[in-house]
């Protein structure tokens, strides 16, 4: 086994491919079974984009970043879920066109689109700002083939503000394009100021939230449950914007707000929903990670955890 300091580093290690095929399939992740291209559950793409912000650029930064710190526990079996069939592969980083974030979202959406219909497999978008988030819903969508997914969004901020697409707007964009149904939406851990507004376009379409101050009051189990309820058993798609954690344990993203979970709390909440097999998740992402904010690489450590629980915690136990 070599050091997690050597070879290029795809997430956890994982096969490497583009919509030409694998590049690397003599190499497979020491827990996984070996596969197929077209056997995977799960694609993951690296989003580099971060041209929509509103305060602190950095987050193009972010995949690479997470990557990287991935390299620390890609082997042996996940201490929480025990041995599992990971079966995913890294599609690399989508290319972007700086400057033009019209251009940029349509290519994530059609690398995204390919690879996933190639495969059968399922999207994984390590961001990048929140933005990208909605070249993923339009992908999922099929030119409208398959109905609108319901929603968990972990955010410190509701991103439902009106104006041009950006990260602070994306699931007001996403809904008017009937990307997801609002009424199966949660949006968890949200602190920080909004428009009035936004109370009135919830109400209206009918999303749920459950702010950080109302987690403070409950365990993690109701939060989990309330979480369950709302978007019940049918497709969903789980969005993670780290900035959802406290500074104290990401600090390493564009736009922090003080008063938000620790690292432990958020995994313990994703973990129960794993572990209940809820809810049915067809695409998840995690984004706003800007290393160049990050102290001793914490916050990419946050993000790269996450989703090592997430391959973990939704694949199936060995036969």
């Amino acid at each position: 086994m070599s050091p997690p300091y050597i070879g290029y580093p795809s997430f956890l290690r994982l096969p490497r491919a583009t919509p030409l095929g694998v590049l690397n399939p003599d190499f497979w992740h020491e827990n996984g079974p070996k596969m197929t291209f077209s056997e995977a559950e799960w694609v993951i793409f690296g989003a580099p984009l971060d041209m929509a912000v509103t305060n602190r650029a950095g987050a193009r930064e972010g995949p690479r970043s997470i990557r990287n710190a991935s390299m620390n526990f890609y082997d042996g079996n996940h201490p929480f879920f025990g041995p599992r069939e990971i079966r995913a592969i890294d599609g690399g980083d989508i290319e972007i066109v700086p400057g033009d974030l019209k251009e940029s979202l349509r290519m994530i959406k059609e690398n995204v689109d390919v690879l996933t219909k190639m495969t059968g497999a399922k999207p994984i978008l390590i961001g990048g700002e929140h933005t990208v988030t909605i070249a993923s819903l339009r992908a999922l969508r099929h030119s409208k083939t398959k109905p609108p997914v319901g929603l968990i969004h972990f955010d410190a901020h509701c991103d439902l503000w009106r104006g041009a697409l950006g990260h602070g707007t994306v699931f007001h964009h996403a809904i008017q394009e009937d990307l997801i149904d609002p009424r199966r939406m949660i949006q968890v851990g949200l602190r920080s100021p909004y428009p009035s507004y936004v109370d009135n376009f919830r109400d209206l379409n009918g999303i749920e939230v459950i702010s950080m101050a109302t987690c403070d009051i409950n365990t993690i189990h109701c939060i989990a449950e309330h979480i369950r309820k709302v978007v019940q058993d049918q497709p969903c798609y789980l969005s993670i914007d780290v900035d959802v954690l406290d500074p104290a344990f990401a600090p390493g993203t564009g736009t922090p707000e003080a008063g938000g979970f620790s690292t432990r709390e958020l995994m313990s909440i994703l973990r129960y929903l794993y572990q209940t097999k809820c809810p049915n998740i067809v695409g998840m992402d995690i984004v706003e990670v800007s290393p160049a904010y990050d102290q001793s690489e914490i916050t990419s450590l946050a993000a790269a955890q996450i989703l090592y629980d997430f391959l973990h915690g939704t694949a199936k136990e060995p036969s």
